[in-house]
């Protein structure tokens, strides 16, 4: 009689949060060995390898998976990758791609702001941190991050604001 069968995703992912990339990557190694285009385990092992630093792979295997998925976490993910490498351009279009599948997810917003500060578009990205906040009001990040463009805006008062928000929420 054998033990009981896991998920293979769940061990992934539990290795992940743990730390553990080392043993996270053998097993997304040995599920692509079965299914080489699994999105997910494409998509995870991008972001395993992220995690380790190693961006242009996780670049290229996040852009791989989003050839079998939709997926605006992957989006997202991939955008973060591309601001890794400093191809923020292409981080905005991937942010905005995620945000077309999930207009109210804050984080892709927060992201975008990020990305469109990286370019010089202060005032799109006061206006991406202000719907990250529109959707998640108590994101400390996206607060502290609004200031500097409010402030770039001349809109001092409402940067102080924002910056007292995001104390409160420490």
């Amino acid at each position: 009689m054998s033990g009981p069968r896991h998920d293979p995703s769940q061990l992934v992912l539990k290795a992940y949060h743990k730390g553990d990339l080392k043993q996270a990557e053998r097993l997304l190694a040995k599920m692509l060995h079965s299914v080489p285009n699994d999105f997910n385990a494409l998509h995870l092992l991008g972001l395993v390898r992220a995690a380790k630093g190693a961006f242009g792979d996780a670049e290229r295997l996040i852009a791989r998976a989003l050839q079998f998925g939709n997926s605006p976490e992957a989006f997202s993910n991939h955008g973060n990758v591309l601001s890794e490498l400093g191809r923020h351009d292409e981080a905005i279009q991937r942010y905005r791609r995620a945000l077309l599948i999930k207009p109210q997810y804050a984080e892709a917003q927060f992201n975008l702001g990020n990305a469109l500060m990286k370019c010089g578009q202060v005032e799109e990205a006061a206006r991406s941190f202000a719907d990250a906040i529109r959707i998640r009001p108590d994101y400390r990040e996206a607060l502290q991050n609004i200031a500097q463009p409010l402030r770039e805006l001349g809109r001092q008062n409402e940067a102080v604001v924002m910056l007292r928000r995001a104390v409160t929420l420490d």
